[in-house]
């Protein structure tokens, strides 16, 4: 069963304010979705361990770009993003 994820973070309890911004974007460079969330007010920060660091990839005041590509098979994980 494929786990549904949303792009906007919303099952995250820890972010209690966020601006989100969704673009579909086609030219000749890109074709996808184009995801923007800032992270205005956090409950508290969040760190992940990647090898030997510790890095913290949400706070207040991040903002996380996603992009998407709608080609088949380019971008996997992408399929089940609800944007």
């Amino acid at each position: 069963m494929i786990k549904k994820r949303y792009a906007d973070r919303r099952d995250w309890r820890r972010i209690t304010q966020r601006h989100y911004v969704h673009e579909q974007v086609e030219n000749e460079v890109f074709n996808g979705h184009v995801t923007l969330l800032q992270l205005i007010e956090v409950t508290s920060p969040l760190d992940v361990r990647y090898g030997d660091e510790i890095v913290r990839i949400a706070d207040a005041g991040y903002v996380w770009v996603r992009l998407g590509t709608t080609i088949p098979n380019r971008c996997p994980s992408c399929r089940d993003l609800d944007v």
